[in-house]
């Protein structure tokens, strides 16, 4: 097992993990977090498809973290 298949698999548990939380704020955060790592293994594969899936994801992410934080005074 390589480096960058660690990054992958970190990646995939810490969105897992965001699946699994209640609160929507911290998902978000997961989500994002997640979305770093499977960018990097993406980026060690050479996967440009697979990259552009997750700048969107991480874009849609930050763009609803941003959401929420602008509703709750």
């Amino acid at each position: 097992m390589q480096y960058f298949d660690i990054l992958g698999i970190i990646g995939l548990l810490i969105i897992s993990i965001g699946v699994l939380v209640r609160k929507r704020k911290d998902e978000e955060y997961y989500f994002i977090t997640g979305s770093v790592f499977l960018f990097l293994y993406s980026f060690s594969l050479n996967n440009y498809i697979f990259m552009i899936l997750q700048i969107v994801f991480m874009a849609a992410s930050g763009y609803e973290l941003y959401r929420l934080k602008k509703k709750k005074p």
